[in-house]
């Protein structure tokens, strides 16, 4: 089961992919790699704050360690 953080994220990179804002092959390493951090959250590997930003920040220096500076795309793409 995703967490529902991880679920927003993983459909604000699809809408991203769709409206051409970022190449479908990024947003899918980028799905691939929240679906990574997902594991971790479930297995109590990552656990964060339940703040937004920090649970964002959380969140993007995990995906950050397994994507690599792709991870910055998640939130600065607009």
């Amino acid at each position: 089961m995703y967490d529902d953080f991880i679920v927003q994220n993983m459909d604000y990179v699809r809408k991203l992919a769709y409206e051409g804002l970022i190449p479908k092959e990024e947003a899918a390493i980028i799905i691939k790699g929240l679906m990574e951090v997902n594991v971790e959250i479930e297995n109590g590997i990552l656990n964060f704050s339940s703040k937004l930003e920090e649970k964002q920040n959380s969140v993007e220096k995990c995906l950050m360690e397994k994507i690599g500076p792709l991870a910055v795309k998640l939130h600065k793409a607009c």
